[in-house]
């Protein structure tokens, strides 16, 4: 992570943070590129500053900036508006492939846009969402486009939607070699549904964000039974409250990508 990126991230989460963001809008009125970070460039139009200034979870672009080379497959799971979508298209390549589950359909026409703005060509999109097994669940609309989930009843404002597990979905394309997901407190899950990637023999690496002390305890129990290596990933500036956090998970004897 560059010093000025960090410095960037410490002026908006920081104790001047109100100051800095009031500046920022106004100096970034006119302008809907990402100026900062692995995506720097690329057009967006996501309402939090963060994107524009290239910084949201740039822990987690950095890790991703790590994980995957040119040529690489990323599945996307729980990829909302598409910013870490539009991020590994960029890192992987024309010679690579994204493949981004998302099962809101406002967020699919929003990723839909975004990659025809940035000229993107290498992302397939999936409406399903990603489970435990292949069927059809509730999955819960949410004021913010980022916190839909799947739901265990009909709640309001829920809508039937098909999933897919990754181990069915991996039999039936190409498999990845990174996976990225964040989808809301369904993890465990998703990773259940993926005993047979897990135990791959080039198994990918994870990046999965947690939300809870029990969800981190089940994500961590599934992966390191199948013998990955965990690492918390932090950002510059502690958030208030100890969730939600990114863990990246790597088998020490996984070839790279």
């Amino acid at each position: 992570m560059t010093s000025c990126e960090s410095l960037i991230y410490w002026l908006h989460f920081g104790p001047c943070k109100r100051l800095f963001r009031f500046l920022a809008r106004r100096g970034l009125r006119s302008g809907h590129r990402i100026l900062l970070g692995p995506a720097r460039g690329c057009a967006f139009e996501g309402a939090d500053l963060a994107y524009q200034l290239g910084i949201y979870e740039i822990h987690v672009q950095r890790a991703l900036a790590r994980v995957l080379n040119k040529g690489s497959v990323l599945y996307d799971v729980g990829a909302n508006m598409g910013f870490f979508t539009l991020l590994g298209a960029k890192l992987v390549g024309d010679a690579g492939r994204v493949i981004a589950f998302e099962p809101s359909s406002d967020n699919c026409r929003a990723l839909r846009a975004l990659c025809d703005s940035n000229d993107v060509r290498n992302v397939e999109m999936f409406s399903e969402a990603v489970s435990v097994t292949d069927g059809e669940a509730y999955f819960a609309a949410s004021a913010s486009h980022a916190q839909g989930h799947l739901s265990a009843g009909r709640e309001a404002e829920s809508v039937k939607v098909r999933t897919v597990s990754l181990d069915s979905f991996a039999n039936n394309h190409v498999a990845p070699q990174v996976v990225l997901m964040d989808i809301e407190g369904a993890e465990v899950e998703a990773l259940r549904g993926a005993s047979g990637l897990l135990s791959r023999p080039n198994a990918p690496a994870w990046i999965i964000e947690v939300h809870s002390s029990d969800n981190h305890t089940l994500v961590a129990g599934i992966l390191r039974e199948s013998g990955y290596t965990l690492t918390t990933l932090g950002p510059p500036v502690p958030r208030v409250g100890r969730y939600p956090i990114h863990l990246l998970a790597q088998k020490p004897h996984a070839r790279a990508c």
